[in-house]
C-alpha cells in the first residue's frame, strides 16, 4: 500500500504499518481502504496484524496470508 500526494510516495512503517493510513469511519471502525491489485476496494481494519498487513503490501509474492484474509478485509461497496 502507498499514499500518494502528487508525484510523492510513501512507503509503510514496518513498526506500524496503519500509523499513517488509519482513520475513524462515522460508525467508528477504524482502518483503512486499499485499492488491490484485482481493482477491488477492500476495507482493512486497524486492528489486522501488522504481519499480515506487511504481507499484503509486499511486491515480493509468496507471503502465507490467512485463509480467511475475505472475512478479514472485506471489500467495500
Amino acid at each position: 500500500m502507498a499514499a500518494g500526494g502528487g508525484a510523492t510516495i510513501m512507503g509503510l512503517n514496518e513498526n506500524d504499518p496503519m500509523a499513517d493510513f488509519a482513520f475513524a469511519r462515522p460508525d467508528g471502525e477504524v482502518g483503512a481502504h486499499a485499492i488491490m491489485g484485482d481493482g477491488t476496494i477492500r476495507w482493512i481494519p486497524a486492528k489486522i496484524d501488522p504481519k499480515v498487513f506487511l504481507a499484503m503490501a509486499t511486491r515480493a509474492g509468496g507471503e502465507q496470508l490467512p485463509a480467511n484474509l475475505d472475512q478479514l478485509c472485506r471489500r467495500s461497496s
